[in-house]
C-alpha cells in the first residue's frame, strides 16, 4: 500500500460524482447511501474525506470514523 499512488483532487472530485449518482438513485429506492473512510482505500486521509464532501450533493451520507482518521495522521479533536 505505501508504494501506491494517492488519488488526488480531481480523481476524487469525479468519485463523489459517480457516488453521489448512485446515492441518488439508492435513496428512491428507500436506501440511504453514506462513505465510510477506511485504510488503504481511495478515500483515508482528512483532505479526502473535505473533497469527497465537498464534490458531493447532498445524497450521499459520511460515516465518519475517528479512528481510521487517527491512524492516517489527521488529529481528530
Amino acid at each position: 500500500m505505501a508504494n501506491r499512488s494517492k488519488p488526488g483532487r480531481s480523481d476524487i472530485t469525479a468519485y463523489a460524482a459517480s457516488l453521489s449518482g448512485l446515492a441518488k438513485w439508492s435513496a428512491g429506492e428507500g436506501v440511504v447511501l453514506s462513505n465510510h473512510h477506511h485504510m488503504g482505500s481511495m478515500i483515508q486521509y482528512a483532505e479526502n474525506i473535505v473533497w469527497l464532501m465537498k464534490g458531493s450533493t447532498p445524497d450521499l451520507g459520511l460515516l465518519f470514523d475517528t479512528g481510521h482518521l487517527h491512524f492516517a495522521g489527521a488529529d481528530v479533536l
